[in-house]
């Protein structure tokens, strides 16, 4: 089995792509390209870079989506956006921070960065 099949397999039994979910229909979905042939200017190619979640933590993701605008590598950046809140199956409201362990007064660490 080629490595790609076994990866959507895999994706389809265990994880979950979250950036194809957002955008199932989209084509040139690309993340990589190849500099020396100048293959970004033509959108020619490759899916390499993913966002894998599990069932259980798709109902914290907002949004994710890919920047092929933002240059500065072969790859582009690849993100997902988190709610900062969710309702538990029982009708809680359940806080990132607190699914986090994070202690009153404490930050979270920063992880990411904004391209805008």
């Amino acid at each position: 089995m080629g490595a790609r099949r076994w990866l959507r397999k895999w994706i389809n039994v265990a994880m979950a792509d979250v950036v194809r979910e957002f955008w199932p229909d989209r084509g040139g979905m690309y993340t990589c390209w190849n500099t020396k042939i100048s293959a970004r200017e033509f959108n020619y190619g490759t899916r390499i870079d993913y966002i894998l979640a599990t069932r259980g933590l798709r109902p914290w993701i907002k949004a994710a989506d890919i920047h092929p605008d933002v240059k500065g590598s072969d790859h582009c950046p690849v993100y997902v956006d988190f709610h900062n809140e969710t309702t538990t199956p029982n009708g809680h409201i359940l806080t990132l921070r607190d699914a986090m362990g994070y202690a009153p007064g404490r930050e979270p660490p920063r992880l990411h960065q904004q391209f805008t």
